[in-house]
């Protein structure tokens, strides 16, 4: 197995295992001190990939990230869950401006890893209106 399909699969168990956390914490929100979500949001941008996690209260955004800047293809995966107002929108695009993916979340979402081609490096929108819920997002290399 090379090197960036292992980043890839490591990247969507990173998603998985933080959408499961995600699950258990919005069972919890009620009883937490903070309520339901912080509204600060978690990411890390590479050469390799993208990851984004978010637990939110009535948040409002439009974020961009640039990641993965190589490989004719990625793997996006994403989770969203206690979703309980607004709406959140994933896209992926590269860098001709292609749209490679469009993700309205309105309630639970679980998308399973999808592979994406185009030409890197790739853009991740996350835009985000009055959005109460959790939502983990990875896109990473995808091996040729």
């Amino acid at each position: 197995m090379m090197r960036t399909e292992r980043r890839a699969k490591a990247l969507a168990a990173m998603v998985c295992v933080t959408a499961l956390t995600a699950a258990v914490a919005a069972g919890c929100a009620d009883k937490t001190p903070w309520g339901v979500g912080t509204n600060i949001p978690e990411a890390a941008a590479t050469a390799d990939g993208v990851a984004f996690s978010l637990l939110a209260n009535n948040y409002t955004a439009d974020l961009r990230y640039f990641g993965p800047t190589q490989g004719d293809s990625v793997s996006v995966a994403l989770a969203a869950v206690g979703v309980r107002q607004g709406d959140a929108t994933v896209v992926i695009s590269d860098s001709l401006g292609t749209i490679l993916m469009v993700q309205d979340i309105v309630s639970d979402t679980v998308r399973a890893p999808t592979y994406l081609h185009g030409k890197p490096p790739y853009h991740v929108r996350l835009e985000f209106l009055g959005y109460t819920g959790v939502l983990s997002v990875g896109v990473g290399v995808k091996a040729p």
